[in-house]
């Protein structure tokens, strides 16, 4: 066999830890958070350098957005096999990113003013008028991303649940 097809067996299970944070299935153990957020700051790398070449003027928002896209996916996965972990179903994820995606949303939707305080998201520049409604909506937000974090620092069910065997006994 080739060696691009069968990796070396001392590089296998970096690689099958590696290619499960893309995937839905099965169970995460809380290492993985370090490897997420390591990963995070790989991705983020290219911003500054493309803003020092001068590249970052013309592509700033598609950068962005493949960015974030690329790390809310691993993410939303890392979050799924936690609650995966610790015996709870995903439609918990899918509550989490739903309500933050409607706080975005609520926060789009705020009247905008043309000069004063404001923040880009994905392709839309916002000057929010109602800052008691906006702020409001922030710490909402806030919320929502704390408790994704918490629910990622939960201890496990131990042994195996429905989902797959314990993770740190593999």
């Amino acid at each position: 066999m080739d060696a691009a097809q069968n990796p070396a067996p001392a590089t296998r299970p970096y690689l099958e830890r590696f290619l499960g944070l893309f995937l839905f299935t099965g169970r995460a153990q809380r290492s993985d958070l370090v490897l997420l957020w390591l990963i995070g700051i790989v991705l983020s790398l290219p911003i500054p350098l493309l803003h020092f070449a001068g590249l970052y003027v013309v592509l700033p928002n598609a950068v962005s957005m493949i960015i974030n896209g690329v790390v809310g996916y691993l993410w939303a996965t890392f979050l799924v096999r936690r609650l995966h972990d610790q015996g709870r179903s995903a439609r918990w994820a899918l509550a989490l990113y739903g309500l933050a995606g409607l706080i975005i949303l609520g926060v789009a939707a705020q009247p905008q003013q043309q000069y004063g305080t404001s923040f880009r998201f994905l392709l839309w520049t916002f000057h929010p008028v109602g800052s008691v409604t906006t702020t409001l909506l922030s710490v909402a937000y806030i919320a929502c991303i704390g408790a994704m974090l918490v629910i990622s620092l939960i201890p496990p069910q131990d042994g195996p649940n429905r989902y797959g065997p314990d993770p740190r006994t593999g």
